[in-house]
């Protein structure tokens, strides 16, 4: 094993300064001759320059001893010297890389000591330290990163693709977000997370920013010769909404289009983000309602804005974050959460938009909680400019949102309207199990037929609200048909039967199909049974649920 070293003595132009340059020099060779006086008969010290040393520390058994020698080293430097009855103190700092370990040339190997020299001497001095050779990779791995997302703006490889936003409530598309592209001429079609997570702070996402405004409003003014009048909402960063010129730049932009009323552009931006100078940005978001171009909150209530904050800060719009759409099926908790949103926005008067809405039951259940305008996947996804035109004049929402605009769901019947998106859920675990041969996912997941929340719904408020109906007779047996199989697979592939198992898959897909038409035809039984007077109980329901 090799050591390729770089020493370089700390606060030597002082001893300079005050003694002279003779001192000095007389100083360098007392050093000299300590630093070979501590190296091994194997070893090479040489002088480079200055008060810089280069050393190569041979057959070495461990770095280890790597270390032992440059203590050693370090410690004969820092001992007092004496010259003209004058006594000196002085220290070292020491970068070093090791072979194997570190790849590189010899001009690369002395650099990445040279590097390490620094770090040891920002680290406090009289040290040394090992150049990182992971995080050099990193370090270059980045770099080259940023050259590139530079390389696609300035050659024109960015796109803006665009995710409506509808209100479910109307039936009618009321805008879209711009929502970045990478079209890489070998990865192909990169989404935000493939490239701009490398970006950082760098002032780069701020030209990707400035490029994002005026790309969505050419697209703006565009549509608007075809005669689609559509609102866009762009994303922005932190640190471009607090760029000094942020807003000449802005009205730069708005300028460019003298025939576009600047209200159809809308400025996203991340509520963690505006909360990290809340006074400042709000005096940033005030400056640009001045010039027509409102705000929103993106992922509004992952940041833990207090009421003061939200009063403060002049957003027009909250959009509810993902994640509590996502989970507002699973536990009551989840529906409550977003409806506290709701009822902050209403309570300071601010739109609210949820996103992530990936299923119709998500869309019913926003319904019911008065959030009317939603995006996600259930609508549609991300689409090239030139395509939503067409999409917009075909748009028909889901006849179950309509539908649901009169219906009696009750907060505790949220549960129903769950099992359907669990139930495809569980769908989906139950064949990546087989597919992997592994049933742990499985076995974490199978409990009571009772405990579910769909569980404690059938066999409670289902039983008690809904027991007239004959359709949902049907569920218990089938509920209890679809937890048998996938506790079958289960076993079977603890085993190691797979074959059996995937045997058996194809019932446990037949059993929730059925499951599903059972819950969907529950749901219009209880649509109509909403339109009638109150039934009399059916005791003969008791032993369905025996």
């Amino acid at each position: 094993m090799l050591a390729i070293c770089f020493l370089d003595l700390d606060d030597f132009k002082p001893i300079n300064d005050t003694y002279g340059h003779q001192s000095g020099d007389r100083l360098l060779i007392e050093v000299t001759k300590r630093l070979k006086e501590s190296v091994r008969e194997t070893d090479t010290i040489a002088r480079i320059g200055g008060d810089e040393f280069a050393l190569l520390l041979s057959e070495l058994e461990s770095a280890q001893e790597a270390s032992e020698v440059l203590t050693r080293l370090l410690t004969r430097v820092a001992m007092p010297y004496q010259f003209d009855h004058v006594t000196a103190v002085i220290s070292a700092s020491i970068g070093y890389t090791l072979v194997p370990g570190d790849s590189g040339d010899p001009d690369s190997l002395l650099r990445h000591a040279d590097q390490a020299m620094y770090v040891a001497k920002q680290e406090g001095r009289n040290r040394f330290h090992l150049f990182d050779v992971e995080q050099d990779l990193r370090i270059r791995h980045k770099r080259e990163n940023l050259s590139r997302v530079k390389k696609a703006l300035a050659f024109f490889e960015f796109r803006l693709f665009y995710q409506p936003k509808v209100d479910l409530r109307r039936g009618k598309v009321v805008g879209m977000e711009a929502l970045i592209r990478w079209q890489h001429p070998d990865l192909g079609m990169l989404v935000p997370s493939d490239f701009l997570l490398v970006l950082g702070d760098h002032p780069l996402l701020i030209e990707i920013g400035d490029w994002a405004i005026r790309e969505a409003l050419t697209q703006i003014a565009e549509w608007q010769t075809l005669g689609l009048k559509l609102p866009v909402s762009v994303n922005i960063s932190g640190n471009h909404l607090l760029h000094p010129e942020f807003v000449s730049r802005l009205a730069d932009h708005l300028a460019a289009f003298p025939k576009l009323n600047p209200r159809y552009l809308e400025l996203e931006i991340l509520e963690t983000a505006a909360l990290e100078d809340v006074t400042h940005v709000s005096r940033v978001i005030g400056k640009c309602r001045e010039l027509g171009v409102e705000f929103s909150l993106d992922d509004f209530g992952t940041g833990y804005s207090s009421l003061l904050y939200l009063k403060r800060l002049p957003a027009k719009t909250l959009k509810i974050d993902q994640s509590f759409v996502r989970d507002m099926l699973d536990t009551p908790e989840g529906a409550d959460a977003i409806a506290g949103i709701i009822s902050l926005a209403t309570a300071f008067k601010r739109k609210v938009v949820a996103e992530g809405v990936e299923f119709i039951e998500q869309g019913i259940v926003l319904l019911r909680l008065n959030c009317d305008v939603v995006q996600g996947y259930a609508i549609a996804r991300p689409m090239p400019a030139n395509e939503v035109p067409t999409w917009v004049a075909k748009f028909c929402p889901d006849q179950a949102w309509q539908a649901s605009l009169n219906l009696p769901w009750r907060r505790s019947d949220f549960p129903l309207l769950a099992a359907e998106v669990e139930q495809r859920r569980w769908l989906k675990i139950v064949s990546i199990a087989v597919e992997r041969g592994d049933s742990s996912a499985l076995v974490n997941r199978i409990s009571n037929l009772r405990e579910s929340s769909f569980g404690h719904w059938l066999y409670g408020v289902g039983k008690e609200r809904y027991g007239s109906l004959p359709e949902l007779h049907k569920i218990p047996d089938l509920h209890r048909d679809s937890h048998r199989v996938s506790a079958e697979i289960a076993v079977l592939l603890s085993r190691g039967n797979a074959t059996q198992a995937v045997e058996l898959l194809a019932e446990q897909r037949n059993r929730g199909r059925e499951l599903l038409e059972g819950l969907l035809a529950l749901r219009r039984a209880i649509v109509e049974l909403s339109k009638k007077p109150p039934p009399a109980p059916d005791s003969s329901f008791q032993s369905t649920f025996g």
